[in-house]
């Protein structure tokens, strides 16, 4: 291969390698921390846009609220309130 070429194929490479970094970098998004609803407390949570409206009326700094399978078991869908946790989590 003459040097041009060579030239050219490493400028390629490392253009491919500066595209493929540039594609997985994303913003650090703080974690999200659960907390089962006191508000809703039902086995059946239905809708996750009524929990989230729920859970922001509790205060307590919640942004939303998430239907979700409880871990325990035989205790249905619950409600979740959803909130940014602190830098300790």
């Amino acid at each position: 291969m003459e040097p041009s070429r060579e030239k050219l194929s490493a400028a390629v490479v490392l253009l491919l390698t500066l595209l493929v970094m540039v594609a997985e970098m994303r913003p650090v998004q703080a974690r999200d921390c659960l907390t089962r609803s006191t508000r809703l407390p039902g086995a059946l949570c239905v809708r996750s846009d009524y929990c989230a409206i729920g859970c922001r009326e509790e205060g307590k700094g919640y942004t939303g609220g998430k239907c979700l399978i409880s871990p325990t078991p035989l205790d249905g869908i619950r409600c979740y309130c959803v909130k940014p946790c602190d830098s300790t989590h």
